[in-house]
């Protein structure tokens, strides 16, 4: 896993350089997770274009989020929006903008939410983004995906891909976790200012926890698909509709 040095994104990596269970490498420039991109300057889209062969982007947002803050058009770069929430449910994502205190308490806890996303019209959006993602043309990688702050949606389509690639579930949890060293700080900065405007340590703690990366999030999904269809593996077979040697073919394709 490498961390991207950009001057206007800090939660981004390649997924490349993780070592699956096998022994066996993830090929680099070809899995890119990221959070939001409408802050990316030329310097930045210069950086992805030519270190990181960059040629397709998958945003994982809602329509209201791509209004409220449109994608950055990157010229020869192919862009997809491919929502995981749809707009009707997006209230599930911390992510989008809250209007009032009052909405943030009707807020279910965060292993509710992964559950969620990983369930119903949710997971049919999943299963689209992740055959989108795993059968692209060689020349359409590397390929970025993104929702607004590169934790929840993005956490999960990244885990999955490391799921069929055989990487074990204590390294996929770690790479889940790594965006806590993006998102702490502004994490006990919200917890701080609600507790000035409250004064309340358990709804602020509550509403701190929305902000950052738990092992008990990520581990939420993934059970809820294993408990639903068997293990990781038999979900890409029955849902997401990948064969035995349609697997194969993608750890061949993406390990060495």
């Amino acid at each position: 896993m490498e961390i991207l040095s950009l001057t206007k994104l800090r939660n981004i990596r390649d997924l490349g350089g993780i070592i699956n269970s096998d022994g066996k490498t993830i090929r680099k420039n070809c899995f890119i997770r990221s959070s939001s991109l409408f802050k990316l300057n030329s310097k930045d889209i210069e950086i992805l274009k030519n270190e990181y062969k960059l040629n397709t982007i998958i945003d994982l947002r809602t329509k209201r989020e791509v209004e409220e803050k449109p994608e950055i058009n990157i010229d020869k770069v192919n862009y997809y929006h491919m929502p995981v929430l749809n707009d009707s449910v997006a209230g599930l994502s911390h992510e989008k903008k809250v209007s009032s205190l009052k909405s943030l308490k009707l807020m279910p806890p965060m292993e509710k939410m992964y559950i969620n996303m990983v369930s119903d019209d949710c997971l049919e959006n999943v299963c689209v983004i992740l055959r989108k993602i795993l059968t692209l043309k060689d020349n359409e990688y590397s390929v970025l995906f993104h929702c607004t702050a590169g934790k929840d949606r993005t956490g999960i389509i990244a885990a999955l891909i490391l799921e069929i690639l055989n990487v074990n579930r204590e390294k996929v949890i770690q790479e889940y976790m790594f965006t806590n060293r993006f998102t702490k700080a502004k994490a006990k900065f919200i917890y701080l200012g609600l507790m000035i405007v409250k004064f309340n340590h358990k709804f602020a703690n509550k509403i701190r926890l929305y902000y950052i990366s738990k092992q008990e999030y990520i581990k939420s999904s993934l059970e809820s698909l294993e408990k639903e269809y068997g293990s990781i593996k038999d979900f890409f077979i029955k849902k997401v509709g990948f064969s035995e040697e349609d697997i194969e073919k993608i750890q061949k394709r993406f390990l060495v």
